[in-house]
């Protein structure tokens, strides 16, 4: 056995010389038939982009995907702990792991690479975390339950449409529940009631009420409850 030190860097192929020696006398040396070739199995890059994903309440699943990724390379996506999600070859471009459920709550999966050749001792070379890692930020859906009454008014008087209870970090809109038509402009909740302004109207008028996270991204919810301003005609 020789021990080759330091190891080669790349793929060598080496000679292999025999030499006899006979009462002191050293024979011509002969090169043997057969060679030696040390294949070096490449440590892979981890300079792979991982995709990020903003997921709103709702989106159903979504899927990670590493790019580039080489075929002779096992890529293995885990969660932010180190549990195993799913293992998968590379493709020589870009690879997509199976599609995930949708989370409840933020998260962070890393990715490994791992090549698929195996030494000559059958073991598998140690594996390095790609440095990017995939950021899922979920928002949740505002809550669309919240308590918004009618208000009932003398005609020509103006009504007023209140939010109990409203949400920190959720702006509100409200509209007309006929013909889609804004009214006013946005509003943000405060963790307390808040009111629109006052409208004045002639006729009983339903409405309804877009909620949407700020700073999001995520499209606009419209709520349970449709609150109507009620008119009381005066005498005639």
């Amino acid at each position: 056995t020789f021990l080759i030190s330091p190891p080669p860097s790349a793929n060598t192929t080496y000679e292999i010389f025999a030499q006899s020696s006979i009462n002191g006398n050293t024979c011509a040396e002969i090169k043997l038939v057969d060679e030696a070739i040390v294949t070096v199995i490449e440590t892979p890059d981890n300079t792979a982009a991982v995709s990020d994903h903003d997921i709103c309440e709702g989106d159903g699943t979504f899927v990670i995907t590493v790019s580039p990724t080489v075929a002779s390379v096992s890529y293995t996506l885990k969660t932010q702990t180190g549990t195993i999600v799913e293992s998968l070859n590379g493709t020589d471009g870009t690879l997509s792991f199976s599609a995930l459920p949708e989370p409840s709550t933020s998260a962070v999966y890393k990715v490994t690479a791992t090549p698929v050749t195996q030494d000559h001792q059958g073991n598998t070379c140690p594996e390095i975390e790609v440095l990017d890692s995939s950021i899922i930020t979920f928002y949740p859906a505002p809550d669309l339950t919240l308590s918004i009454p009618n208000d009932t008014i003398c005609e020509g008087n103006d009504g007023v449409i209140t939010i109990e209870s409203s949400e920190i970090g959720i702006e509100y809109q409200l509209r007309e529940d006929i013909g889609d038509v804004l009214v006013g402009t946005p509003i943000n909740g405060d963790g307390n009631n808040i009111s629109f302004p006052a409208i004045t109207l002639t006729t009983t008028t339903a409405y309804e009420v877009l909620a949407e996270r700020t700073s999001s991204g995520c499209a606009p919810i419209v709520m349970t409850q449709k609150p109507t301003i009620i008119v009381v005609p005066s005498p005639d």
